[in-house]
């Protein structure tokens, strides 16, 4: 089968069928939107379209921002330098330079999300993309994440921050 499509088996989610195919699956009806949209305060506000890949295991997001106001005229490394001071100091974040993006293939076998922006000057919209392994960053890897914070552990307890090809 494919990662990221569920637990259940059906011939969509089995690899003969998900190899060299892609494909958008619950368009305009996600399940997750509901909590994206929670817990970035913008009911209503978000178009959420996930695609099934064929590959073992891993998650790009692009995420599209509409700039408005001074955001608007913010260069991609002004925007860069308020993304690091978010998340520097956080084991397993990657925040990209500008002109480099996030790839699948960088973080597979870690618990690290890569973050990479882009900005469209003529639409004045920010995209950020993200990549994950969503096998290790996902529940099982969050769940040792949070585990060992509750516990008073080193948050990296457990969890790689380099690649292993699987």
């Amino acid at each position: 089968g494919v990662t990221g499509a569920g637990k259940g088996c059906s011939a969509k989610t089995h690899f003969c069928n998900a190899d060299e195919d892609v494909q958008a699956y619950n368009v305009g009806r996600h399940r997750h939107t509901p909590e994206i949209e929670q817990i970035l305060g913008k009911p209503g506000e978000v178009v959420f379209t996930p695609h099934l890949v064929p590959q073992k295991r891993g998650l790009l997001s692009t995420v599209y921002l509409q700039l408005t106001g001074e955001a608007a005229d913010m260069s991609v490394e002004d925007m860069l330098e308020c993304y690091h001071a978010l998340y520097d100091g956080r084991p397993f974040v990657q925040v990209l330079p500008a002109g480099k993006l996030p790839r699948t293939a960088s973080v597979v076998g870690t618990n690290v999300c890569q973050v990479g922006l882009a900005k469209n000057e003529r639409t004045h919209t920010l995209v950020a993309i993200g990549a994950i392994d969503n096998l290790c960053k996902g529940a099982a890897g969050q769940g040792v994440q949070c585990a060992n914070l509750v516990f008073g552990l080193d948050e990296k307890t457990g969890l790689s921050n380099v690649g292993m090809p699987v």
